[in-house]
């Protein structure tokens, strides 16, 4: 929850995870009404967040995946002045010293989705 409360006083639109494994079926609920351009996960900057953000891409299907250079998640992150452009950039393939662009997960190369 904090890590989705730091994405949004950047202005951003944010659904929050339980943890790193759960809650997909939930937020393909809410996504269902939303219809968001593109998907991105902001996985915490460890090997449990990392394998949790790309289980939540597979199970979506087309989606980025980006961690935080500085800290370990994205609240931590968010205490060193970034800011919603600079996050935004970074999903677009510029440089960034806070965030770093992981993959761009697709079905073909994380998994099937389940969207379907």
């Amino acid at each position: 929850p904090t890590d989705c409360a730091a994405l949004l006083s950047l202005g951003l639109f944010a659904i929050g995870k339980p943890n790193n494994i759960g809650g997909d079926k939930q937020i393909k609920n809410l996504l269902c009404h939303v219809h968001p351009k593109e998907l991105v996960v902001v996985a915490d900057n460890d090997v449990p967040g990392i394998l949790g953000a790309v289980k939540t891409a597979g199970f979506f299907g087309n989606c980025k995946i980006v961690v935080p250079r500085i800290g370990k998640d994205a609240r931590e992150c968010c205490k060193h002045q970034t800011d919603s452009e600079d996050i935004i950039g970074c999903i677009n393939g510029q440089h960034s010293l806070f965030w770093e662009l992981l993959s761009h997960a697709s079905q073909s190369t994380v998994g099937e989705s389940n969207l379907s």
